[in-house]
């Protein structure tokens, strides 16, 4: 197995995933939305070419947990400075 192209699927969904957990946080149903729509999608490619959308996903869910992890360490910076 090449790794490269594991590797670069996965990056290529991490901005997708990132977006979702932006979007989300700030307007949950369409973060719901947009998250269906990019199953769904994910699902009809791997109907149509057997893709193993396994790799996609992944990426999505690494660009999530990344957005999350981005928030939560602002908030605490944010804190921070308020007790300052």
């Amino acid at each position: 197995m090449n790794l490269i192209p594991s590797i670069s699927r996965f990056l290529i969904h991490v901005p997708v995933g990132m977006l979702a957990g932006n979007m989300l946080r700030n307007d949950p149903a369409l973060g719901a939305a947009f998250t269906g729509m990019f199953a769904l999608y994910e699902i009809a490619e791997h109907i149509d070419i057997k893709d193993n959308l396994w790799k996609d996903v992944n990426g999505f869910l690494g660009g999530a947990a990344l957005d999350y992890g981005i928030h939560k360490v602002r908030q605490h910076v944010k804190k921070r400075e308020e007790v300052k």
